[in-house]
């Protein structure tokens, strides 16, 4: 797995290190590629799960539990994508290679879910519905990104 720098404004160095162990990919996500093809990579993901449910005070000071399963999870994917080099030669951004992945596979163009897969085998279900896109080092061009997918609930098998 390469170390990244930052050197000059827009740039970033890739180096190998012998000492990082090896592994399989802690993070894939459908159609999302590498740094080498998107120009960018994913540096955070949040999920937030919640169950539906309802408490209900009655006289005499009891409270009732009432369970209806599990409401939509939520994940946001977060990044960086750091400008090209010059030596690039017009070719697309990072950041404007995330906004054509997102436009491509938005909830509302892809007739089918994602796929995200945490570690080895924890897959998620996802519709991507919205995107951040911003700025976060105007000196350096770095641009950052924040991708919101929405989870259904998993249902158990009877």
């Amino acid at each position: 797995m390469p170390v990244f720098f930052d050197g000059t404004p827009g740039r970033v160095v890739a180096l190998q290190d012998p000492a990082i162990p090896g592994g399989a990919k802690s993070l894939r996500v459908d159609g999302f590629g590498d740094f080498s093809q998107m120009k960018a990579f994913i540096t955070r993901v949040t999920v937030s799960k919640r169950g539906n449910f309802q408490f209900l005070h009655s006289l005499g000071g009891a409270i009732n539990l009432y369970t209806f399963g599990d409401r939509m999870g939520h994940m946001t994917l977060s990044g960086i994508a750091p400008a090209a080099a010059c030596s690039d030669n017009g070719n697309e951004l990072g950041i404007e290679k995330v906004d054509k992945y997102y436009e491509e596979n938005k909830l509302t163009e892809r007739e089918r879910p994602l796929t995200v897969t945490l570690g080895a085998s924890t897959s998620f279900t996802a519709y991507l519905s919205g995107i951040q896109m911003d700025v976060a080092d105007p000196q350096n061009r770095i641009y950052q990104f924040d991708m919101s997918l929405e989870l259904p609930p998993r249902f158990k098998k009877k």
